[in-house]
């Protein structure tokens, strides 16, 4: 999930981690892309590589969401905290025994 503003990303991780809905408990971190640990391996941040930062700072990554959640329950939500860019509820299939 991407929010408009970084500040409200930290919002939602500092307000909506490990709070319920509808019944389990989200973990809600900071999205760290694989580019991003890229940027980090030179120790010095090129300007470009300043900008790019800024713009991970956005993101979130929201895990446990159970599987019945629909995508507007999540955008509700999180949208208590700030407006959302865009989201993607991605489910994963549950395992047979």
């Amino acid at each position: 999930m991407s929010y408009v503003r970084s500040e409200d990303a930290q919002r939602a991780i500092n307000e909506l981690n490990k709070t319920s809905l509808n019944g389990g408990i989200m973990s809600v971190n900071r999205f760290i892309y694989k580019q991003e640990n890229m940027l980090y391996k030179d120790s010095g941040l090129t300007p470009i590589a300043q900008n790019m930062k800024k713009t991970f700072d956005n993101n979130i990554f929201v895990n446990y969401i159970p599987l019945e959640v629909t995508e507007e329950q999540v955008r509700v939500k999180f949208e208590t905290v700030g407006k959302i860019q865009s989201l993607k509820l991605t489910k994963k299939a549950q395992k047979s025994t």
